[in-house]
Parts: C-alpha cells; sequence; structure tokens
C-alpha cells in the first residue's frame, strides 16, 4: 500500500513538472512569437520610411545642366534621349509621340471641345518643323487625345514599358516657355500606385505646373516611355458659384499633389 502511494505521488509530481514546462514553454513561444511580429512592424516601418525618403528626394525640380553626379547624368542622357518626342500646340500645350505617325495630348480646357476629324496644327521644340494631325479619339472621362499624322513625325518612335510601381521617371512639360537655356520643363519622381484608378491613371508622386499635361514619362534608367502625364487630382470647381480668385486657387492646387499618368500600354489596341 505504501509502495502504491509512493508511486502516485512520483506520478503527480512528474506530471505538475511536466505541466510547469508546458506552460514554460507556451509562455517561450508566445514571447519569440511576439517578438518576431515585433522585428516585423519594425522592418515594414524602415521600407515606408525609406519608401517617403526616396520620393522626396526624386520630387523636387531638377536643373538641366548636370552636376557631375551619376544620378544627374542619368537624368541627362534620358533627356537628351526623349526630348526629340515632346512638340507643341500653338498655345503652348504639350504633344507627346507614341509611335512614328501617332501622338496624345491632354482632353482639359482648350482641349475640351476637339471632336473627332479636327485638324490640330503642332510644332516640334527642337526643330523648325510644324505638322497637321488629326484626331483620332476623344476620351474626355480618362483626359486623353489620341493624334494620327500622314507622315512620320520622328525616325523611330520611343521604346514603350510598363509602368511598375516604386520605378523612378523623368517628366518633360512646356510649363517654363520663357526660360533662357531651354523651353523644357523637367522634374522626377517615383511610381505611387501598383494599379490605374478607376480612369486608367496611375499616380506620380511629383507634382506639376499649368502647361506640362500631355507631356511624356520616361524610365529615369533606360529611358523607354512609360505614360503620358495629364495633370493632378482633380479639384470640383463651379462657374456659377465660385469667385474668380477661387477658381484660380483651385486650378493652382490642382497641379500641386500626386501626378495623373496614363499608361502608354493603355494605348497598346487604340
Amino acid at each position: 500500500m505504501a509502495s502504491r502511494r509512493k508511486q502516485l505521488k512520483e506520478v503527480k509530481a512528474a506530471l505538475a513538472a511536466l505541466q510547469e514546462e508546458l506552460l514554460g514553454a507556451k509562455e517561450e513561444s508566445k514571447q519569440s512569437r511576439g517578438k518576431r511580429e515585433k522585428e516585423k512592424l519594425l522592418e515594414e516601418k524602415n521600407i515606408l520610411i525609406r519608401s517617403y525618403s526616396s520620393s522626396d528626394e526624386e520630387t523636387r525640380e531638377i536643373s538641366p545642366v548636370s552636376d557631375g553626379s551619376l544620378k544627374q547624368r542619368e537624368i541627362d542622357s534620358t533627356i537628351e534621349k526623349t526630348k526629340k518626342y515632346l512638340f507643341r500646340t500653338e498655345r503652348w500645350g504639350c504633344v507627346t509621340i507614341i509611335k512614328k505617325r501617332t501622338a496624345i495630348t491632354f482632353a482639359h480646357n482648350e482641349h475640351r471641345t476637339l471632336e473627332v476629324g479636327n485638324i490640330i496644327k503642332i510644332f516640334s521644340i527642337e526643330k523648325d518643323s510644324q505638322y497637321d494631325l488629326k484626331v483620332r479619339k476623344v476620351n474626355i472621362e480618362s483626359d486623353w487625345v489620341l493624334l494620327e499624322a500622314d507622315v512620320d513625325l520622328c525616325e523611330k518612335g520611343p521604346i514603350w514599358e510598363p509602368v511598375v510601381y516604386g520605378r523612378r521617371y523623368v517628366q518633360l512639360g512646356l510649363s517654363a516657355p520663357h526660360q533662357e537655356d531651354s523651353p523644357f520643363a523637367i522634374s522626377t519622381g517615383v511610381i505611387h500606385s501598383q494599379r490605374p484608378n478607376m480612369f486608367g491613371h496611375t499616380l506620380g508622386s511629383v507634382g506639376v505646373n499649368p502647361g506640362d499635361s500631355g507631356g511624356g514619362c520616361f524610365n529615369q534608367s533606360s529611358g523607354c516611355l512609360v505614360g503620358i502625364n495629364v495633370g493632378c487630382e482633380n479639384v470640383p470647381i463651379s462657374l456659377e458659384k465660385d469667385t474668380g480668385a477661387q477658381i484660380y486657387d483651385k486650378i493652382s492646387s490642382r497641379y500641386a499633389a500626386r501626378a495623373h499618368i496614363i499608361p502608354v500600354d493603355s494605348f497598346q489596341f487604340v
């Protein structure tokens, strides 16, 4: 009998020790899991910080004069290769060549009344030449006009490349036509959205100025055409209720936020 009691006592002690060991293991696992989750959150935070840092660095306006840095030389090279694809209208609106005989411009402001079959005259920025282009298609909602020429507008059209989230781009515009050294308005940015919005626009980090809509956005490294800039976030304007000053402020603010870029792939089957 005494022996049986002794065995039961030993079994209870072993069970108690096992239970204590299991509780300890459970607590250790919980702490380890919490540590891993904390490390994951810290890593995500660091990635976010790096992402915003690179965006802030890239959204500044740049000078066309090289500062000797590798990045600046890369940007200058892209500008030199792609500026031949930027044309202008009589009112200095941007028109970007996407194929040898096809071009894209914006569909707001003075282009809002354009209709299929209309003729629009464009001028080369680099050369003393002009062309008559026919309006082939107008998309007011997505803010673009497709133009076609009867002759080649360039020797070779730009190479297309898909929009990729986080990739840097160079944006060409004509918001500074009175600059002494060059009429081009150049800025750099980072693609900020992983997929197009309901209007088919991808968001870019750098805002634009009036006169830049219709300008091309090119991959900063490869120089390939990734999209067409058509402005920034829309601001509702009421011609009946808003004063002239309010309308001006709203229009100005539209060009201070993130750019709306139409991926060039959108025109693959148009």
